[in-house]
């Protein structure tokens, strides 16, 4: 089973370099850099600003909204459970820090996915396209498994470089199969995806790289332990099948220490 999850930051048209692969599941966009650090326990990723700084937010709470793939839709319920969790995973890890509280609010009644200040979690069931496809060439890479944009301010010389404006989190249920934590014969774990997705909405990179000419320098191979450990490993829907997804103490210390710069 070839997955994993892709990390956009945008606007790409803010960015100097062309997209960079993280190796063997996942393609990162072109104004996202990569400073990983490795803890006791595992490794840990950040993302930050082409220009080096953390993305992190400014708000004292992350506002998250489940939306249907159709307009006026119900919320699948494992979707829904799934989400619940995993926010009240990280909410448990980061209390003891200044980072921002994932909070999930009243489900949308329709999709969109855009730049509309509006942190949008939407799970694909017929197809892993964005809601304004008009045509098969817009639609995502049918080998990811999720997707997740971050759109922060990109101001090189500025105090609040970095700082997230809003997230979007996608999930590709058009070609993968999902139960709540993937003991579902051919599934995958919908929680740890999830948990995965709301690392990199709390400004977390993968931290590591897999091999070949998509390497990137700095990072630890996919297949070490430590990164293997991690929730945010790209392939951790997979996996952590039939595990508790819990982040590493190494990936706490990493968004607490980027909020911790907030002006």
């Amino acid at each position: 089973m070839r997955n994993g999850c892709d990390l956009r930051v945008h606007p790409p048209a803010a960015c100097s370099r062309a997209p960079k692969s993280l190796g063997r599941t996942t393609s990162v966009a072109a104004c996202l850099l990569t400073l990983a650090c490795r803890g006791t326990d595992g490794v840990a990723g950040a993302a930050t600003s082409d220009a080096g700084a953390p993305l992190r937010w400014a708000t004292r709470e992350i506002i998250l909204r489940a939306a249907p793939e159709v307009a006026g839709a119900a919320i699948e319920p494992r979707v829904s459970v799934a989400l619940e969790r995993a926010a009240a995973t990280w909410n448990a890890a980061l209390r003891r820090c200044d980072a921002p509280r994932l909070v999930i609010d009243a489900p949308l009644v329709r999709p969109a996915i855009r730049q509309d200040l509006v942190n949008e979690v939407l799970f694909h069931r017929r197809e892993w396209c964005p809601p304004s496809a008009v045509d098969f060439e817009e639609c995502y890479d049918r080998s990811l498994n999720a997707s997740t944009r971050l759109r922060p301010r990109l101001d090189a010389v500025g105090a609040r470089d970095g700082e997230i404006q809003e997230a979007d989190i996608e999930i590709n249920g058009a070609a993968f199969r999902w139960s709540l934590d993937g003991k579902e014969s051919g599934t995958l774990s919908l929680e740890a995806a999830l948990v995965h997705e709301l690392g990199h909405v709390l400004g977390l990179d993968h931290p590591c790289s897999g091999g070949g000419p998509g390497a990137r320098r700095g990072l630890v191979p996919c297949s070490d332990a430590g990164a293997r450990r991690a929730v945010m490993h790209p392939d951790a829907a997979e996996i952590l099948i039939g595990q508790k997804p819990e982040p590493l103490g190494a990936e706490v210390e990493m968004v607490c220490r980027n909020h911790a710069l907030r002006q």
